[in-house]
């Protein structure tokens, strides 16, 4: 699945449906306890079905890149709160 580089990696993919984006926000949600499993079970769909949107969507990598660009961004918060 191909990325913009002018887009954060986060963001909905150019092949990716709305619908797949959707589950991949929800999967980002489930914060700390995240996984593909839960997501499904929550759903109520095939844990494969969720598992091979993940792959091929490159769910960890986003979902990693988002994290480290959430915490980022509190710590600036945080400084120029302190400032």
């Amino acid at each position: 699945m191909d990325i913009e580089p002018s887009r954060p990696i986060w963001y909905q993919l150019p092949a990716e449906s709305d619908y797949d984006y959707d589950l991949f926000i929800q999967f980002c949600e489930f914060g700390d306890i995240r996984s593909t499993q839960k997501l499904a079970r929550r759903l109520g769909v095939p844990p494969k079905r969720i598992q091979t949107l993940s792959e091929t969507n490159r769910w960890q990598e986003r979902v990693d890149a988002w994290q480290k660009d959430s915490a980022e961004s509190t710590k600036t918060l945080i400084r120029d709160e302190e400032a």
